[in-house]
């Protein structure tokens, strides 16, 4: 992978994290949720494997 790959990659993971990060505290996606990677890929018009970064950071960090 070129270097300009993996920063749009690191890129696309990152919308996808604070987009996901916005909703919990927005209330708009309530504890006990049932959230798929598929999903948020389509909403965000990108593949699952930067939502599946992000929901990996966000568990990590206690938000799912």
């Amino acid at each position: 992978m070129t270097e300009s790959g993996a920063a749009s990659h690191a890129s696309a993971s990152e919308v996808a994290y604070h987009h996901l990060r916005a909703q919990i505290l927005d209330g708009a996606l309530l504890g006990g949720s049932m959230i798929s990677e598929g999903m948020v890929a389509n909403e965000l018009g990108m593949s699952r494997t930067p939502v599946r970064e992000a929901f990996l950071r966000l568990q990590g960090e206690g938000w799912l």
